[in-house]
This record gives C-alpha cells, structure tokens and sequence, in this order.
C-alpha cells in the first residue's frame, strides 16, 4: 500500500484553532493532493485529485475504502429483507411526492430560498473574486430544480 503523508492540521472539533480550512490548505500546499490528517482519536483522509478519488473508489468491495476486510450491505440479514419492501418502498415513495415533494410545496420554498441567498451571493461575488461566481449559482440553483423535477416525473420500479 502506498505510503500517505502525515499533515500537522487539527480540526475546529478537536483543537481551538483560528482557521481550519488554512491548516488544511498548509498541508495540501507542502503535503499534495492526498494526505492524512490525525485529530483527536481519529485519522482523516484527505483526497484533493480526481485520479486520487477515482483510485479510492476503485478500491475492491471486499477491502472497503480504508483496506479492511468488510462483506457487502446486500450480504446483511437486515438490509437483505429490506431490498424485499419494493411496495412498501413505493408506497412511501407516492406518500412522499404527494405531500410534502410535491410541486406546489417545494417550488415555493425553492422560489424563497433563491430569492433569499440571491442578493448575498451578488455582494460576495462583486466584494471577492474568490467568492462563488453568480453564474455558477445560478447554474446550480437550475440544476438542483431540474432534479427535483426529474425525480418528480421517475418514479422508481
């Protein structure tokens, strides 16, 4: 296995610290794109590059993610009936999208959280160039009602 660089960063739940998105920034700038983090009694991995996370996905079932011998959810008693409940499972999913998901309840709140974020994200944009770019949270904000449309309209079988 591929030896992965120790970072110093703690996190804000383990340590008093100033800023904790600059510690994780220190160590990706000395450390690369992947490296371990160790902050209370845990260990963080931190994966930066797409090759790095499509490698962490690659990693066979049978290992898991962190290399640790695991069976699959599938293999579960529980989670084995459960795959068995497709009508129940559809029933919930009906009650679901004919109550609270359904359009007349979600696409105001929608309409209300837009209108809401809009103006800050307009003055954090024109105030730093680092800020979310409004057209990139404009795209966003279409792609999440155009899922919630999609998952209107395609009922799981």
């Amino acid at each position: 296995m591929k030896h992965v660089p120790l970072g110093q960063a703690k996190l804000p739940w383990d340590a008093l610290i100033d800023d904790p998105v600059e510690t994780i920034r220190a160590d990706r700038e000395s450390l690369g794109d992947t490296f371990v983090v160790e902050s209370g009694d845990m260990r963080y991995l931190f994966v930066f590059s797409a090759e790095g996370v499509r490698a962490f996905y690659a990693i066979d079932e049978a290992f898991g993610s962190f290399n640790i011998p695991q069976l699959s959810a599938s293999c579960d008693p529980l989670f084995a009936a459960w795959a068995t409940m497709t009508d129940d499972y559809l029933a919930a999913f009906d009650r679901l999208h004919a109550g609270p998901l359904r359009s007349s309840v979600i696409d105001p709140l929608l309409d209300t959280w837009v209108a809401q974020i809009e103006a800050a994200t307009i003055e954090a944009a024109e105030a730093n160039s680092q800020a979310l770019n409004v057209t990139t949270w404009e795209t966003a904000v279409d792609q999440l009602r155009a899922t919630v449309d999609s998952q209107r309209e395609n009922r799981p079988r």
